[in-house]
């Protein structure tokens, strides 16, 4: 019985799509984007767009739906145009109980491989580097802006990424 409680109270919590998810959810602490990440996804010449299930799986523990290796100079600027949009230093970001992320952008700092995951859903970004999680603030504002870039290059949105909240 004790069992049949704890599931429900696990599914009644959560994002409004009721995804739930196996990434234990962070402790709402803000530690911003830094300013090497945010230089370094200007600068960068070569970037991975991956979109997400946020499900189990070999990506920080989501599934690969979609990728795209971008080194076009054009696209990889539409693409900072979309992660400008979308970065915030807000923060009031936390907006739901999940991190169920459908974006992912991979950019190298110093030769090693940043991975910037993006959940619109809860308004959170976490950056993976050199061993290291860190938080920052995701605005809404960039939503569908990055759901355009991502589509007009080819990379197979997540049924979930056009979801309002």
């Amino acid at each position: 019985m004790k069992y049949a409680l704890l599931i429900l109270l696990v599914l009644a919590i959560g994002c409004s799509e009721r995804v739930i998810t196996t990434t234990p959810i962070p402790k709402p602490s803000f530690d911003g984007l830094s300013e090497e990440t945010q230089v370094a996804v200007r600068q960068s010449k070569r970037m991975v767009l991956l979109t997400l299930e946020p499900w189990h799986g070999t990506f920080h523990e989501h599934r690969i739906l979609s990728t795209k290796e971008v080194t076009d100079l054009a696209e990889l600027s539409k693409v900072v145009a979309a992660f400008d949009m979308t970065v915030t230093e807000d923060q009031n970001w936390f907006k739901a109980n999940c991190f169920d992320p459908r974006h992912a952008i991979q950019i190298e700092i110093d030769g090693e491989s940043c991975d910037l995951l993006i959940c619109f859903s809860c308004g959170l970004g976490e950056r993976n580097f050199s061993g290291k999680r860190s938080w920052f603030g995701i605005s809404q504002t960039g939503r569908e802006k990055m759901n355009d870039v991502f589509e007009e290059l080819g990379v197979t949105l997540s049924p979930g990424s056009r979801k309002p909240n």
